[in-house]
């Protein structure tokens, strides 16, 4: 996997240079990891950590409830982010492409907004593109605010019943952003499916995935990181570490 996927890029910071991006097996590592309790914040701990604006504090947490939760339901989700405003697809077609594949190699649930359109909004992904759109040029704000609330509550949910998000980057906008970006602070990881250079990535979304997650050159690559990372689990649970 290291051959495949542990290049480490280096970025400038203070005057000095600071990895920026882990080894597989260093990210294995700490995906696998036992939850440790005592880093767990509960109550007016959280709270004051919360408020405080000490996120690592929270983030390390959330993390540790993440395992934790994941160890009790026995199985891995994943949330499949990406674009469906700008492609011609609205990006359905590399969700239903991964999906089956994820399921075939342990991801039990697989969360797949485009097929939630239709109980967030009635309609399929290209319909609610064209009525969004409708919305604005009308100036129909409130038509406009209710939609897109259902369609965030909804996404947003999904997100955080997720242990990871599969991001698939055509463009890291609106959406997608926030998307990974409360999967990281809400304790999960995300993994980006990047076919061209990584320069192009938004920085924001860069630096999100770089902080806890992985970007793959291909789909491939990526399956494969599942399939070490849900053996590696299995691996651990037959030896009765957990």
């Amino acid at each position: 996997a290291n051959k495949i996927c542990g290049r480490i890029l280096r970025w400038k910071k203070r005057g000095r240079r600071v990895k920026m991006i882990k080894t597989v097996d260093q990210l294995l590592e700490e995906m696998l990891s036992p939850p440790d309790e005592n880093l767990i914040l509960h109550g007016d701990d959280y709270i004051d950590a919360y408020r405080s604006a000490k996120w690592k504090r929270v983030v390390q947490s959330n993390r540790q409830w993440v395992k934790k939760r994941r160890l009790k339901r026995g199985y891995w989700t994943t949330y499949l982010a990406g674009a469906m405003e700008s492609p011609e697809d609205h990006g359905i077609g590399w969700r239903l492409d991964c999906t089956p594949k994820l399921h075939e190699y342990g991801i039990k649930i697989v969360h797949d907004p485009c097929k939630e359109e239709d109980h967030k909004t009635g309609r399929n992904p290209g319909d609610t593109k064209r009525m969004l759109y409708g919305f604005k040029r009308g100036g129909k704000w409130d038509q406009f605010d209710e939609t897109m609330t259902k369609i965030q509550d909804v996404d947003i949910s999904l997100v955080r019943d997720a242990d990871f998000n599969t991001v698939m980057f055509v463009e890291v906008t609106g959406g997608t952003n926030s998307e990974m970006w409360d999967q990281l602070i809400s304790g999960g990881f995300n993994l980006m499916i990047c076919y061209g250079a990584k320069s192009n990535i938004n920085s924001w979304a860069l630096q999100t995935v770089m902080s806890y997650g992985y970007v793959f050159p291909n789909m491939h690559q990526y399956l494969e990181f599942i399939k070490t990372l849900i053996r590696a689990e299995e691996k651990i649970r037959q030896e009765g570490m957990r």
